[in-house]
């Protein structure tokens, strides 16, 4: 028995149309079929330049070939050392900053949600000058810096400095003046991170604190210099007394001790050690010196300015025990006063270049003392008589000097503020007069003047020892510097 199998023509035709519907989806269908990457996670989170970082997602490749990861967009391309359908290992190149990872498998895109924090560690590129002392302004030239002043710290050595201007790739640092000198590693300190060394030079200024004698030398002397940034070793201490070098003979970080050389003359003097120079504001005396001491309790006098009691105006006191200034005696009112110095072995026409009276003090003070200074304008003055206004009658130089006398604390001192103004213009008026012989007197007037021309008290201003056979190292004493 014959199957008789009827296919209408609309059923094949309907075949046929779905066979080719079926073909066609399948020519339309992409050739890649990779999956999106995804990343889930990386390690570490925040790293250096140069450094490792795992990434850890799914979608990946086996193949290296197959993948590129990026910082920033494309800004930055990491090198792929090994991968996995799940792990990608990198290496994070120069140049690169902080952002979102991309991860590229085939064509095939997918991101990080947060970012790769990249630590800058700062680069010095270049700096102003390899050559610094105190007070010189560096600019320094380089890469991951910060524009907050406080998170850039410059080092030298161990020094610590904070700059005064700061960019991403500039700062700008003052020297300071208790560096270390000699030469120093300079590196730069940021988030954490030091940046290579540079070194540089530091030269320190030498300072000058104290002279001592302070002048009047000659040739031969030791001169006593005090002060810092000096060397320890006396060769590397270069110094010159108004241009003729000298010869250190011993040194420390803070003393010199200087011998003054053949053919010195009056004038600065200057120092310099390993560049750092430094040069004196006030001349130096190489010079004869001369110190007279009063010799005789005659040789000094108060005269009453104001009539008191017994005693008229005028009155010469002879026996005084001490001097007064800027206050009144006891009995005898305001003084003025005198000392005559014996002598004085300097040649007529010599140039002084310094001139004082050197005191002791006998009673403290703290009232304001002004004291005018004269000499008496005489070839050769004559001893003191109790003859009324036998001082203040005496004839008087052309010039004085204004004393204005410093709080005295301290029964005994002997220093530069018992030291009188500078007297070098009276002494120089004296020993210029044609009769003045060396071996000849210096008579000194002190008068009050200013507020103490009125004093009314009989303490605070200042008392001074006199002439005392028992106690010769307190009397006073006339110092003078001569050419």
């Amino acid at each position: 028995m014959k199957t008789i199998v009827r296919i209408s023509l609309v059923s094949l035709l309907g075949v046929l149309v779905w066979s080719c519907v079926i073909d066609a989806d399948e020519k339309n269908e992409p050739e890649n079929d990779q999956l999106t990457p995804i990343v889930s996670s990386f390690s570490p989170i925040a790293t250096k330049v140069s450094s490792r970082v795992v990434i850890t997602g799914k979608n990946f490749s086996n193949n290296i070939e197959e993948i590129r990861v990026w910082v920033n967009g494309v800004a930055s391309e990491l090198l792929v050392i090994d991968a996995t359908e799940t792990m990608i290992e990198v290496i994070v190149p120069a140049n690169t900053n902080t952002g979102i990872i991309t991860v590229e498998v085939n064509g095939v895109f997918g991101s990080s949600t947060s970012p790769l924090n990249i630590i800058q560690v700062p680069t010095l590129s270049s700096i102003s000058r390899l050559v610094v002392a105190p007070g010189d302004i560096l600019e320094i030239i380089g890469l991951g810096f910060s524009n907050i002043l406080e998170e850039n710290i410059v080092y030298f050595n161990e020094y610590a400095i904070i700059p005064v201007n700061s960019s991403q790739t500039n700062l700008t640092v003052v020297i300071p003046d208790d560096l270390m000198g000699g030469e120093n590693l300079l590196s730069i300190l940021v988030g954490g991170e030091f940046s290579e060394q540079i070194k540089v030079n530091v030269v320190l200024t030498p300072i000058i604190r104290s002279i001592t004698p302070e002048g009047g030398v000659a040739s031969g002397d030791s001169v006593t210099i005090t002060g810092a940034n000096f060397s320890s070793i006396p060769e590397e201490n270069l110094v010159w007394f108004n241009d003729t070098p000298a010869i250190v003979t011993s040194s420390t970080r803070n003393e010199l001790i200087v011998t003054v050389p053949d053919g010195a003359s009056t004038g600065l003097i200057r120092i310099e050690v390993d560049g750092g120079v430094i040069t004196t504001e006030n001349e130096f005396i190489v010079a004869s010196s001369l110190i007279i001491p009063l010799t005789h309790s005659d040789d000094d006098v108060e005269e009453i300015s104001v009539a008191t009691g017994d005693y008229p105006e005028g009155t010469m006191d002879l026996g005084s025990s001490d001097l007064e200034f800027g206050e009144i005696s006891n009995n005898q009112g305001l003084m003025s006063s005198g000392l005559i110095f014996k002598e004085v072995l300097i040649p007529q026409g010599s140039i002084i270049r310094k001139a004082y009276i050197q005191f002791t003090v006998d009673n403290v003070g703290s009232n304001h003392v002004e004291m005018t200074i004269y000499g008496e304008n005489v070839d050769n003055p004559l001893n003191y008589t109790s003859e009324l206004f036998n001082l203040t009658s005496r004839i008087r130089t052309n010039t004085n000097a204004v004393w204005n006398i410093p709080p005295w604390d301290t029964v005994g001192d002997r220093g530069e503020d018992q030291r009188t103004a500078d007297l070098k213009e009276i002494v120089q008026e004296i020993v210029d007069r044609q009769g003045w012989f060396a071996g000849f007197n210096m008579n000194f007037i002190f008068i009050n003047t200013g507020l103490s021309a009125s004093a009314t008290e009989t303490f605070g201003g200042r008392e001074v020892e006199d002439y005392s056979e028992s106690k010769p190292l307190e009397t006073p004493e006339l110092v003078i510097f001569y050419e």
